[in-house]
C-alpha cells in the first residue's frame, strides 16, 4: 500500500459512510419534504468527502449529483478557508445563482453537507426558511447514525 492509501485507510474521516435502510427512508423522505417546501428540483446528503450518500429527485434534469456533490465540497471548504482569514467565525453555506440554475450547500454535522439545485428564479430567502426547518432533523438523523 502507498502512502496516500494508506493516509486514506487511516483518516476516519474518509471512510465510506453506510447508512442503515430505514434511515435513508427517513432522510429521503425529509429531503422531498424539503424540496417540496423550498421549491427545489434536486437534493442530495453528502458525505464529507462530496460523495452522495442520500438523493432526492424531483425532475428529469437528473442533473451528475456526483461531480457536483465532489466540486461543491471543495468550493465550500475553500470558501468557508477564505471567510476564516478575513475573520468572521459564522459561516452559513455557499449559494451560486447562475442563469439557469441555482445551487445551494448548506453545512451539516460531522463535515456532512446538503446540496441542493433550484431553477434560476428561486427565492433565496424561501430556500434559507427551508434550510432552517431541515437541518436539525439531518443532524439529529445523522448523529444518532453514527452513535
Amino acid at each position: 500500500m502507498n502512502a496516500t492509501a494508506t493516509a486514506i485507510a487511516e483518516d476516519p474521516s474518509l471512510q465510506p459512510t453506510v447508512l442503515e435502510a430505514a434511515n435513508i427512508r427517513q432522510i429521503q423522505e425529509g429531503l422531498g419534504s424539503y424540496a417540496r417546501l423550498s421549491g427545489a428540483v434536486e437534493v442530495a446528503l453528502l458525505d464529507p468527502t462530496g460523495a452522495v450518500l442520500v438523493r432526492w429527485d424531483g425532475s428529469d434534469r437528473k442533473a451528475d449529483l456526483d461531480a457536483l456533490g465532489v466540486l461543491a465540497t471543495a468550493s465550500f471548504s475553500a470558501t468557508k478557508s477564505l471567510v476564516q482569514r478575513l475573520g468572521d467565525k459564522s459561516f452559513g453555506g455557499i449559494c451560486h445563482q447562475g442563469r439557469e440554475h441555482c445551487l445551494y450547500v448548506a453545512p451539516l454535522v460531522r463535515g456532512y453537507m446538503l446540496l441542493t439545485l433550484h431553477s434560476a428564479n428561486a427565492r433565496i430567502p424561501e430556500m434559507r426558511q427551508s434550510l432552517v426547518r431541515i437541518v436539525p432533523r439531518l443532524n439529529q438523523q445523522l448523529v444518532k447514525e453514527s452513535s
